[in-house]
């Protein structure tokens, strides 16, 4: 019986390599966009944990020194956040940039995969036919047999 072999499988194949290549810098690109995004919440979460040490330690007294330590601690973090959201911005271009290159990694696939499909149904139509033919053939030799006993 014929076998049906797609002749550009190994395209195919390095078509497959490609878009997991695709996904794994998609993840990477992921995971430092979410790292980022967690450092900044982190910085958030301490100016707004030291704001309200601040006030609790403030009530009644008012230490100008630790008001002006504070507004430096502040401008820092504002500083810091800043840098990181910088970072933020370029790594979220670069999940962008991943994902656009996955997408079209994948589309390359799905046509080689849409090729192969369309062959394969073409081969096996093709050895349907063939087969049709040939059972076709041995009926009428069979009946012509039947029909016409002295021939044998």
């Amino acid at each position: 019986m014929a076998r049906f072999v797609f002749r550009l499988e190994s395209v195919l194949k390095q078509r497959e390599r490609e878009e997991q290549f695709c996904q794994a810098a998609l993840a990477e690109a992921l995971g430092v966009q979410a790292g980022l995004e967690a450092k900044i919440a982190q910085i958030e979460q301490e100016v707004r944990r030291e704001t309200e040490s601040l006030r609790t330690r403030m009530v009644g007294h008012i230490d100008t020194t630790e008001i002006l330590r504070h507004r430096r601690y502040l401008a820092a973090c504002a500083i810091d956040v800043a840098r990181i959201s910088q970072e933020l911005a370029n790594a979220r271009l670069r999940v962008e940039a991943s994902r656009r290159k996955l997408t079209d990694a994948a589309k390359r696939r799905k046509a080689l995969e849409l090729l192969r499909d369309k062959q394969k149904a073409e081969f096996n139509s093709e050895f349907e036919r063939k087969h049709q033919i040939e059972l076709d053939e041995v009926s009428m030799q069979i009946a012509f047999a039947d029909m016409n006993p002295t021939a044998a």
